[in-house]
């Protein structure tokens, strides 16, 4: 079949197809060659309305994860934390609004923190590079992607 809707949805790979066509879609991600035309362009149009499709190459997870962002001119530090994040990048609301501009090169550092100690120090997790897409000042938030994705483009 050239384009299986139902295969990326988050929704429908976790069981909770919010259509109560679900049988449908069943048949037709596993048996799709022994049903009639008529029943795979019905199982499209029910994605293809689907509100709740998540139509991105990666899925997000909404996780509020402790990030600093760091860049080189003129190196400037400010801590915030995740919205949503993708393998290709990340949103961020920021503690402190910085003016960064877009296609800005930075480096996210992912910590966290150490709840059993009573100081509150915190690790670095992850580190990666990214360059800003966007950011919106009235809600203090920069979207990231990730170099390695970029790099793809």
């Amino acid at each position: 079949m050239e384009e299986e809707y139902w295969a990326k949805c988050q929704y429908y790979t976790a069981g909770n197809c919010p259509d109560e066509l679900m049988i449908l879609l069943d048949r037709a991600y596993l048996i799709s060659h022994l049903l009639d035309s008529s029943e795979i362009e019905a199982a499209k149009k029910v994605c293809k309305d689907c509100k709740k499709l998540e139509r991105r190459n990666s899925y997000r997870i909404n996780k509020p994860l402790a990030v600093v962002l760091t860049n080189q001119q003129p190196n400037t530090r400010v801590e915030g934390t995740v919205i949503n994040a993708s393998a290709s990048g990340v949103l961020v609301k920021l503690k402190k609004w910085i003016n960064f501009t877009n296609g800005e090169a930075i480096e996210v550092l992912f910590t966290s923190t150490d709840n059993n100690n009573s100081g509150q120090s915190s690790s670095i997790v992850m580190r990666e590079s990214g360059v800003i897409k966007r950011h919106l000042k009235k809600r203090s938030q920069v979207a990231i992607m990730f170099l390695s994705s970029a790099d793809q483009d």
